[in-house]
């Protein structure tokens, strides 16, 4: 019964911290620079922020990691997802920069359609 209860609490050890592993070690190796790639990730935030015409919205790096500061209106990535030209700077900003704008047109009172348009 003992071993029942092992194999039970490494299983749900596993299930929470498996996926966190798995992406990261999936973000380190693919985080080498890559010359094909046109800009940085703090490039292409900045053009989303310029693309979807989100007055106000800035985006710096920081050394706090990637996030979104509500307060300030400001996209802040890493050093290192902000100058870098390799895959996980983009997933990362654009992944983050999604689920941001997201939360920064709702909270604008904008509407999404095929495009982007402030509500009336």
């Amino acid at each position: 019964m003992a071993l029942l209860g092992i194999i039970a609490f490494l299983a749900v050890l596993a299930a929470i911290y498996g996926p966190q592993y798995w992406v990261g070690h999936t973000m380190r190796r693919h985080s080498v620079e890559r010359p094909d790639f046109p800009g940085t990730g703090g490039e292409m935030a900045q053009h989303l922020v310029e693309r979807f015409e989100l007055a106000g919205v800035g985006v710096e790096a920081t050394d706090a990691g990637d996030h979104y500061d509500p307060e300030t209106r400001m996209v802040r990535l890493s050093n290192a997802n902000f100058d870098a030209a390799s895959l996980t700077a983009v997933a990362v900003r654009h992944t983050r920069s999604a689920t941001h704008y997201s939360i920064i047109a709702a909270n604008a009172g904008w509407r999404s359609g095929n495009h982007w348009q402030a509500s009336q």
